[in-house]
């Protein structure tokens, strides 16, 4: 088969051959040619089978894809019920097992793209969905509120700006407006930052009560790789009183290294959990501009009050009329 020899071991005769047939009819050398025949056949499939390095890969390429399907129909299956749901409804309306659910809803929940209520066992799109397709919305001149405020007070300010929420442990940064000068704050949109080290978690911390504060920090510092990361209970409670009466949260290296950022809170409830919106940079800068960067922040904030946000929202969210074909 396709120019290969059979490699098969000939098989020993398991008898003196007499050239007789016995009680079946057949010879050993009828025997003999029947197991030829089955090893040659083994050989062929062996020689079309593809490589195991190639299966392997073939293989999960065939994984992602319905990895990717079902995201998608998650997805889908939200637009229309437009709700939270449980690991159960999920499965169910998607046909799949729980267990693969239970999977998909967790690593979603990681990357920010979902929030969990653990009370309820529900589980709901976060803001980063509907920011995927913000910038299409801008092309199209359909602005979302959330956008035209990170311009303006990227414009202001000239340094980034980043939308956060909280993520667990972790504040996760949905969205960011790069600065335009060359010597800048560089992050990108879903990286995750513990709240205790970083002014949007903070901020969002001074929304919390101590004692669950104080949990946050204890688990932080059993899950951070970095030393410089890990800070003690009374100092992390003494930062967030401090952002709390303050009403914004600064920090200077306490993240990154030669980096400072000033954060407040947006008025709007999103899925129950507060916005922070940050303007991060090389700390003497940030230091500098720090009146300037408040004086924008609690400016523009004002001036988006939550009614006007949530009409903004409603508007920006509700579908598009169907073309006219008739």
């Amino acid at each position: 088969y396709a120019g290969r020899r059979c490699t098969a071991p000939r098989p020993k005769p398991f008898m003196r051959d007499s050239g007789q047939p016995d009680d079946t009819g057949m010879t050993t050398y009828h025997i003999y040619d029947v197991i030829l025949i089955v090893s040659c056949l083994e050989c062929a499939l062996a020689a079309t089978a593809p490589p195991p390095a190639a299966q392997a890969l073939m293989e999960n390429a065939m994984t992602s894809v319905k990895s990717a399907e079902r995201v998608l129909s998650l997805f889908e299956f939200f637009a229309q019920r437009q709700s939270a749901a449980t690991i159960t409804e999920i499965a169910h309306a998607l046909s799949i097992p729980q267990s693969s659910t239970s999977m998909l809803a967790r690593n979603l929940v990681e990357l920010g793209y979902l929030e969990q209520d653990q009370r309820k066992r529900t589980y709901f799109p976060t803001l980063r969905i509907a920011l995927l397709s913000e910038w299409m919305n801008r092309k199209t001149e359909v602005a979302g509120p959330l956008a035209k405020l990170l311009d303006i007070v990227r414009s202001e300010t000239e340094e980034t700006v980043i939308l956060a929420i909280r993520n667990d442990i972790y504040a996760q940064y949905i969205l960011v407006q790069d600065s335009p000068d060359p010597l800048r704050l560089q992050v990108q949109s879903g990286i995750l930052r513990p709240m205790t080290c970083c002014a949007p978690g903070r901020i969002i911390l001074s929304m919390l009560p101590d004692a669950e504060i104080q949990r946050i920090a204890r688990r932080t510092n059993l899950e951070v790789q970095s030393n410089h990361l890990v800070l003690s209970e009374a100092f992390v409670l003494q930062k967030v009183k401090e952002a709390r009466k303050l009403g914004f949260a600064m920090t200077d290296g306490d993240m990154t290294p030669g980096a400072g950022s000033i954060s407040i809170t947006l008025p709007i409830p999103i899925g129950q959990k507060p916005l922070a919106i940050s303007v991060g940079g090389p700390s003497n800068r940030i230091a500098e501009k720090r009146g300037k960067i408040l004086d924008c922040l609690f400016t523009l904030r004002d001036k988006f009050s939550v009614c006007d946000m949530s009409k903004e929202l409603e508007s920006a969210s509700a579908p598009l009329p169907l073309p006219n074909l008739a």
